[in-house]
């Protein structure tokens, strides 16, 4: 009998531990009509006669690309322009003021080129006829066909408009381009290089409350790949959705000094149940994003040397890179000046995703990346338990600022701005 109380006691108490997790169940709200849904356009059509500003003219060729985001308004458009007969327009039953006799920016417009060996794709995100203004992507088109079927490409927030009950809506929809995917198909597709992919989100929005402080959350969920899970977005409630930081279904997430976890999405049933694992100390904040902790590295360098992260005692300049990566090859002569500049104040570490390790080496010593590097071969770069993984990395490349204490100070995924980053960190220099 005196066996068993303490067996009780100690059964009473993890039970307690247990059922302190509370389950945070968050209705959510489309943000999408459904009419529009139905009605969206999910591949690119080629338009002869898009009003773009801003084309680089250094480009070897180059194809113009619409993505219609308004059946309705774009079919009355054809049909004030005689390219549409009343007939065929009246049989698409578009639900009233859906359409109007305004202008609407109603398509998302885009370029690709080629500049030498490069796919070149700008994206009007902004939906204001001009390109001069947007980001320039650069993609290798003498990758394998692996390599470009896996080809990363960042979610973008695209701007556009649509009518609804008679009246101008602007609204915003998540996406991202696929530079290489239509080339697995027929083919047009493979003999036509400059072909261009989308594929969009419709999201969800909630709040969720975490012991009284409430948060904004934005669920993705793929209007063509529906049932693929995808990210949640979650800032503080009351602040623009530029505060939101994006997670994955497995990323820690920590709100209000808890850890949260996503449990179950059901965008059909539109809820998302989170589970409150309790309160955490600041330590245990471990992550990708600034304000959180740097995962622990240790492994071997591409030249054998024992790295451990926790034993640097220094800054670090954590870059996560790729021959493959065009963006990383361009910005790395960039990268070459800022550690010659700033060796004394931070240690610069590579994390490369390449085929083979030799692939790794060749170059680094060719662009003279005088520093320590860590491999993932490419098949294994995002597996659980990677270091890209573990970083919540999914962009190439993404740098990182650690701090001697081990906290990310600083992530960005654009030489111009790690170096603005440098410079606010270390203002000596």
């Amino acid at each position: 009998m005196r066996l068993l109380i303490p067996f009780l006691s100690i059964l009473f108490f993890s039970f307690s531990l247990f059922s302190q997790n509370k389950k945070l169940s968050v209705p959510l709200s489309s943000q999408i009509s459904e009419f529009r849904v139905q009605d969206r356009l999910l591949k690119p059509v080629i338009s002869k006669t898009i009003p773009l500003e801003g084309i680089p003219t250094d480009l070897d060729t180059f194809s113009l690309w619409a993505l219609d985001l308004s059946q309705s308004q774009s079919s009355y458009e054809l049909l004030k322009a005689g390219e549409l007969s009343k007939e065929e327009f009246d049989s698409k039953k578009f639900p009233k003021g859906s359409y109007l006799d305004q202008k609407l920016r109603h398509s998302i417009y885009a370029l690709s080129g080629l500049k030498n060996d490069k796919k070149i794709i700008i994206i009007d995100t902004n939906n204001n006829g001009d390109l001069s203004d947007e980001r320039y992507f650069e993609f290798d088109t003498s990758l394998a066909f692996d390599q470009k079927m896996e080809a990363v490409s960042p979610l973008l927030m695209l701007n556009f408009e649509f009518a609804q009950d008679g009246k101008i809506i602007k609204d915003q929809i998540i996406g991202k381009f696929e530079p290489f995917e239509f080339q697995r198909d027929s083919s047009y597709y493979k003999n036509n290089i400059l072909y261009l992919g989308f594929e969009l989100y419709e999201w969800y929005s909630g709040t969720l409350e975490v012991e009284g402080k409430k948060f904004n959350i934005r669920v993705e969920g793929t209007l063509n790949r529906p049932n693929r899970n995808s990210y949640v977005f979650i800032w503080p409630y009351g602040e623009s959705f530029d505060k939101a930081l994006r997670y994955a279904y497995d990323y820690n997430i920590y709100l209000n000094d808890h850890k949260i976890r996503i449990i179950e999405n059901d965008l059909a049933g539109k809820e998302m149940v989170f589970e409150d694992l309790g309160e955490v100390k600041e330590r245990e904040k471990i992550g990708g994003f600034p304000g959180l902790y740097a995962p622990q590295i240790h492994q071997e360098d591409i030249n054998g040397n024992d790295f451990n992260l926790h034993e640097q005692g220094d800054y670090i300049l954590m870059h996560f890179w790729a021959t493959w990566c065009a963006p990383c090859m361009a910005q790395h002569p960039k990268l070459v000046e800022l550690h010659k500049k700033y060796d004394s104040k931070a240690q610069f570490v590579g994390i490369a995703a390449d085929a083979n390790i030799s692939m790794t080496k060749e170059h680094v010593e060719k662009a003279s990346l005088d520093w320590i590097h860590i491999y993932t071969p490419f098949n294994q770069v995002l597996a659980k338990g990677s270091i890209a993984s573990n970083y919540w990395v999914h962009s190439w490349p993404t740098y990182l600022i650690i701090s001697p204490e081990g906290k990310i100070v600083a992530r960005t995924i654009g030489i111009d701005h790690l170096e603005k980053e440098l410079a606010n960190i270390f203002p000596d220099k």
